[in-house]
Order: C-alpha cells, then sequence, then structure tokens
C-alpha cells in the first residue's frame, strides 16, 4: 500500500468528496514505493498581511523513491468538449483541464526551483472516470497520460508506466521533494476541510440526541443525560434553551465556568437567562440592592456559601422566576447546589441536567437525582478516529464508544524535562500548527494546572504574552465594570482545563501533562483535555512521568 499524506482510514471519510474519496481507495493500493500527498494546495505568494493566497489544486501528487513527481488531474462527472480542448463546468464559469494541469506543473516547478535551486521532474496524468473523452487529439494532451470511463480499471498500471518505482540511491533527491511537499514551503494540506467537514459530521450525529430528548414525554420534564465528552451535551442544552423560548417558556442555564457562559450568551436569545452558578447569586443580589462585598473573600472558605444563604433572607420575587431549568456539566453541582437554583424556578418546572463522571476535575459530590429519569449517551461525536483511538490507549478505564469515523490529524507529543521549557515547545506546536494551515484562531493552548491562585499551582506558561511570532489572548485575572473578563489582545486562545471545559477547538495543545497515575482527578483533566480537540492534538508531557512513555507509543500508532 502506498504511503499516504496525510494518512486517512477510512477513505470515504477523509474529508472530500465521494468521487475524490474512491480515486484515493484506488491510488492506494500502489506498492509502498510511492508517496500519495491528496488535497494539495499551492500559493503564489503571500498579501501584505503575512497571509497565504490560494492559486489552484493539486487532487493527487504521486512521489516515487528517486523522488520523481506525477500529478494527478481529476476530473469527476460530465466534461465539455469543443474545438478549443475540455472543459469542466463550475458555478463561476468553466475552465480549460489542459490549461489547470499546465500551471499546476509550472507552478510547482518554479516554487522548487526557487527554493530548492534544483530542477524537479513532474510528469500528469488525467483521471476522468466518469467521462468517456471522443477528441483526444483536441485536447491536446498526450494519450498515454489520459485515464477516462474507457480504461478506469487500469488507472494503476498506467500510473505504474508513467511513474517507475525509483531507486533508493536517489535518496537525496527523494528527501528534498518530500520536504518539498510536507509543508514546509507555500504548500499545504487544505486543513479547512478537515475543519468543516468534522463540523458538519459533529452537527449531523448529534441530531440524533437532539431527536431524543425531543421525544421524550414526561410531567414534570425531570431529565437526565449522562454523556461522554463530545456527544453534544453543550448542543442539546442550546437546543432545549431555544425551543423553551420559541414555546414562550423563560429558561435559566447554569453552568459551572464562565467562558463557557459568556460563549452560550453569544449563540442564545435574551428571552431567558445564562449564568454560572455563583453569576446568578451575585446579580440577583445587585439586583435587589445588596451587592455582594468582594474584599471579604480573600481567605474566606465560607464566603460563597454565606452570600447563597442570603437568597433564602431575601426570598425570590416573581420577576426573578424561570419555567425551566438546564444544567450544564452537571458533575460540578451537588444536591445543595440544585435546591438553590430550584428558588428561581416556578411550581411546574422542568429541568433538564446534563453530566459526565469522566469529566469530574472538581471532585464534586454530584445531586442524586432523585425522580429523574436517566439518559446514558456513551458514543463520542467530537473526537475523530485517530484521538478517540489515542485517548483510549491511554485511558482504557475511561469508557466511550467512538462515533467519528472522520480521521482527523492524529495526535503529537513532545517530552520537556523543565517545565519552563514547555514556553519554546508551545512555540514550535504553534508554528508547526500554522504551517499545515490551522489558523491562529483555530489553535487552544490548554493547561492541565491553573492560571489563578497559588504561584506553586500555576502553569508557568500563564503569564507569557507570545509564542514565537504569534500573539496570546489569555485571562488577565481581572474584571470590567459590567463584571466581564479582561482579556489581553492577541490570537492563539490560552486557558486552564478548568475554565475550558465544555469548549472545543480544531487543534488543541495540552500542556503542562505531568499527571499522578493513582490520582482520578488527574486522569480526569487529562480526558477532558485530549476530548477537547476535533482535528490535531498535540500534548506537551514531562519525560519522567509515568504515562509519559504510554504516551509516545500510542501516538506512534
Amino acid at each position: 500500500m502506498a504511503y499516504l499524506v496525510p494518512h486517512v482510514t477510512p477513505f470515504h471519510l477523509a474529508g472530500v468528496h465521494h468521487g475524490e474519496s474512491e480515486a484515493l481507495r484506488r491510488i492506494s493500493r500502489l506498492p509502498d514505493d510511492y508517496t500519495v500527498y491528496h488535497n494539495v494546495y499551492w500559493t503564489n505568494g503571500r498579501t501584505q498581511e503575512g497571509k497565504s493566497k490560494a492559486f489552484g489544486e493539486i487532487d493527487f501528487v504521486i512521489v516515487n523513491r528517486s523522488g520523481e513527481v506525477l500529478i494527478v488531474e481529476l476530473k469527476n462527472g460530465r466534461l465539455a468538449e469543443d474545438g478549443r480542448g475540455l472543459f469542466k463546468d463550475y458555478r463561476n464559469g468553466s475552465k480549460s483541464i489542459t490549461s489547470q494541469i499546465g500551471d499546476s506543473i509550472a507552478t510547482l516547478k518554479d516554487k522548487f526551483r526557487k527554493q530548492s535551486d534544483r530542477y524537479i521532474q513532474v510528469n500528469y496524468l488525467l483521471y476522468c472516470p466518469d467521462y468517456k473523452i471522443r477528441n483526444i487529439a483536441a485536447t491536446t494532451l498526450d494519450k498515454n497520460r489520459i485515464v477516462d470511463a474507457s480504461n478506469r480499471n487500469h488507472l494503476l498500471t498506467v500510473i505504474q508506466t508513467l511513474l517507475h518505482k525509483g531507486q533508493n540511491k536517489e535518496k537525496a533527491n527523494a528527501t528534498r521533494v518530500h520536504r518539498f511537499f510536507e509543508q514546509r514551503f507555500d504548500i499545504v494540506p487544505d486543513i479547512s476541510s478537515f475543519i468543516d467537514k468534522q463540523k458538519q459530521r459533529f452537527s449531523r450525529l448529534n441530531a440524533e440526541l437532539r431527536a431524543v430528548v425531543d421525544n421524550i414525554e414526561m410531567s414534570p420534564f425531570r431529565l437526565r443525560i449522562a454523556g461522554t465528552a463530545g456527544c453534544g451535551k453543550t448542543g442539546i442544552a442550546i437546543h432545549y434553551y431555544k425551543k423553551a423560548v420559541e414555546a414562550g417558556r423563560r429558561p435559566l442555564l447554569l453552568c459551572h465556568n464562565r467562558p463557557l457562559r459568556e460563549k452560550l450568551n453569544t449563540l442564545l436569545p435574551d428571552a431567558g437567562l445564562v449564568q454560572t452558578r455563583y453569576g446568578l447569586t451575585v446579580k440577583f443580589l445587585e439586583d435587589r440592592g445588596h451587592p455582594p462585598n468582594f474584599d471579604k473573600k480573600l481567605g474566606n472558605s465560607d464566603f460563597w456559601t454565606n452570600l447563597e444563604d442570603r437568597l433564602l433572607e431575601i426570598g425570590i420575587p416573581d420577576e426573578w422566576k424561570f419555567d425551566c431549568l438546564v444544567v450544564d456539566e452537571g458533575q460540578d453541582f451537588d444536591d445543595d447546589a440544585l435546591e438553590k437554583f430550584r428558588l428561581f424556578m416556578r411550581d411546574d418546572h422542568d429541568i433538564l441536567s446534563l453530566e459526565d463522571a469522566d469529566q469530574d476535575i472538581r471532585r464534586a459530590d454530584s445531586f442524586a437525582a432523585k425522580g429523574f429519569t436517566t439518559y446514558r449517551a456513551r458514543r463520542n461525536y467530537r473526537s475523530p478516529e485517530g484521538i478517540a483511538r489515542f485517548v483510549r490507549t491511554v485511558l482504557p478505564s475511561f469508557d466511550f464508544e467512538p462515533g467519528n469515523d472522520l480521521p482527523g490529524l492524529g495526535v503529537g507529543v513532545r517530552g520537556y524535562d523543565d517545565p519552563k521549557d514547555q514556553l519554546k515547545l508551545a512555540a514550535v506546536s504553534v508554528t508547526e500548527l500554522r504551517r499545515q494551515g490551522f489558523s491562529p484562531e483555530d489553535i487552544a493552548l490548554v493547561t492541565l494546572r491553573g492560571i489563578t491562585g497559588r504561584k506553586s499551582d500555576m502553569s508557568p506558561l500563564t503569564d507569557f504574552d507570545r509564542l514565537g511570532s504569534t500573539t496570546v489572548r489569555r485571562f488577565t485575572g481581572e474584571y470590567d465594570e459590567n463584571g466581564d473578563q479582561i482579556m489581553t489582545e492577541g490570537d492563539v486562545y490560552f486557558d486552564s482545563i478548568g475554565r475550558f471545559k465544555g469548549q472545543q477547538a480544531p487543534a488543541v495543545i495540552l500542556c503542562d501533562v505531568d499527571p499522578d497515575p493513582k490520582r482520578a482527578e488527574d486522569l480526569s483533566r487529562l480526558y477532558c483535555g485530549m476530548t477537547r480537540a476535533t482535528v490535531r492534538l498535540e500534548l506537551l508531557a514531562n519525560r519522567a512521568n509515568p504515562l509519559y512513555e504510554t504516551l509516545r507509543g500510542a501516538s506512534a500508532r
């Protein structure tokens, strides 16, 4: 089997259309003398802002052992022929296939020469499996370099005729060619297709869980969804909230961390209220003329308990009552919290609670859920196949079913001896991810330690503002006059797992990976962090940790 870059299995879930996945399946059957780069986008330089300018696409680039290159131009469906040549119709007009092939060859040769001051041998093949070309002469293409519907079953034979296996003695040249195609210059796989396909797949599969909630009937509604990471719990919370508003009801959605609350606020209508547990108490007391004195919080472990006790003293007026309660990350709340939430509920209220015991990083005593019906959702739709396999290998006691067959872009592990070395490692990871095609906004740097509190508990990365040439956006620890978090200006987002829980990013760099295998809380943090990535996961791990070799071994599979 040929070596594929990016490596993807199964082929029909490679983030491309059916015709291209079927072609990839066929081409992959070449011997292992060949490397196949697929979905290669090339650029014609950069804009004044430093961003790549897309100029063209090559469906497949095949490289043999000598570093010789064959590009395969795939054209599915019907083509158009006239006296001028062969064309493919697109929404924005028709394009000459001959010109497309010529442009790709010329650009590759020119860019390789500029980068290495050497010549690269490039051959071509037109593959149109659904169409039989009537007048090959009019295409101005060599008939020996065309595989159409009449001889499509001979694709591999034609490829190997045009591009022999090559010789290992040309290894130096082959290395230069592979480096050229491995994103060291302006040639990158189409990362956006991986991200877009993941979003589409997650939304479609998550619809199954939404349908379950929509079709359960009970009165009063008391549903507890015990769902694994990536099953779509937050999506269900959003869906249920919106349906309540559409029905003329007033929902209250509570989650534990402020970043998730602020994100949800941007997605949900104003007819209800989205808050954290303590945020709800603070807003209510402020509204009733009893603003908390936060000067008394320092060193006072009973500060929040005393504030919540005031709810009973003051009483909850009707304008602060809600028709239904949605609790996201329910494992973070105990029975006492639930009873205090219910003070804000009308008599005939409904409750939907979403939780995952495997993500109980606070080790709270979750509420007993008496009188609730429990639905268990064990399928993870967020983590692509490569990342899900990695998580199951590293943490076999965390039981979930992989539900996303998209391949993603795998897992990388970088080791450190001194925690301070992570700043340099994180910069390298960000640079590599951006070189692959991820935008800074696609990348999240997440620490398994804290970013506030005691210095000994904080990540050594907490106070930095830049990773190489990329700026970092992080919480300053301060709030504005409206109570909103003040963030630094930057591109790549940095936060702790406690604050990032419930969110996700296409590329996640998990740092401070140094768990105690005997501490359930540490393993939950690791599990929660690894399941935030939707396309690519990177870990910065302590080489002295007992799990380090397991992490390295699992990432190499």
